[in-house]
């Protein structure tokens, strides 16, 4: 196109001057534009051009080293004092107390930091009853500049139903177990929401009424952002017996055995109390204590 600069007075004016301001409308290929302006006319008429570079957005895919996935759980869940249950949002929001109680609030709330698992136990309850609930946060390998966010995919397994953070009034949106789910909508009403411009949510788990272990992973853009795991333990009904150091003890001698004990799920429950008795008390004998 042209353009042409007309003097007011073309008696005194012989020459003139113009600026101009050269933009590419949203160009889509990336690349260098090169835009030559050439005048016509005078003696100092000269063309001049202008490069312009456009450049790729920079992207951040998420970074599983600097992403953080946290769990709270108990089996003395309350609202308004626990860690792991559910704050009321001034929206309606339900979210993860793990947001309110930061920082020194994580120690307390039994967590682990970082991509580890939990190793946090807890007694069996009855089934519907809230267990805990998880905090997630995505980074990029620069920790200070936000990744890019897409829907996050949790996979449940073990004795736990699973809940996505919901807009509701209620703090469950739909629940889930020993699946993979996918954040897949906005936040609604019983469904499963998903918000692109947010770099951080929650999660929620009750239980099922049974013992095992539990084992949550997030991953987001195909980057596991963390794994977190505990165990629902019930009461011991049965034990496995180690091998002993010694199968006949003498006197002033001293043995040890391995005894741990597992529950109806077969989850163990730990270490049990073992006490040591004397075979026949006329040979000799043993102080009953716990070994």
């Amino acid at each position: 196109s042209a353009v042409t600069v007309t003097p007011l007075d073309t008696t005194t004016v012989t020459q003139a001057t113009a600026k101009f301001n050269v933009y590419l409308n949203a160009p889509s290929v990336v690349g260098t534009y090169v835009v030559k302006l050439t005048p016509t006319g005078g003696t100092n008429a000269a063309a001049v051009t202008v490069s312009i570079v456009v450049s790729a957005i920079t992207i951040q895919a998420p970074n599983a080293a600097n992403s953080e996935v946290w769990l709270s759980v108990s089996d003395t869940m309350v609202a308004s004092n626990e860690y792991g249950s559910w704050v009321q949002g001034s929206v309606g929001a339900r979210y993860s107390g793990l947001f309110v109680n930061g920082g020194a609030g994580y120690a307390a709330g039994g967590l682990v930091v970082g991509n580890l698992s939990d190793a946090k136990t807890i007694a069996v309850l009855t089934a519907g009853t809230l267990i805990g609930s998880g905090a997630w946060r995505i980074k990029g390998a620069d920790s200070t500049t936000a990744a890019t966010r897409s829907p996050v995919t949790f996979t449940i397994s073990g004795p736990a139903k699973f809940a996505f953070q919901t807009d509701a009034s209620s703090p469950y949106s739909t629940q889930y177990q020993n699946t993979s789910v996918t954040e897949s909508k906005l936040g609604t009403v019983g469904t499963d929401p998903y918000d692109p411009t947010n770099q951080e949510g929650s999660f929620f788990l009750y239980s099922t009424g049974s013992g095992g272990v539990v084992k949550v992973t997030a991953t987001m853009g195909g980057v596991e952002i963390g794994t977190r795991s505990f165990s629902i333990i019930g009461s011991a009904t049965g034990y496995v017996f180690g091998t002993p150091t010694k199968t006949v003890v003498g006197v002033t001698e001293t043995m040890s055995v391995a005894v741990t004990g597992t529950d109806a799920y077969a989850t163990t429950t730990g270490a049990a109390s073992v006490y040591a008795f004397s075979s026949d008390t006329s040979v000799a004998t043993v102080k009953r204590q716990q070994l």
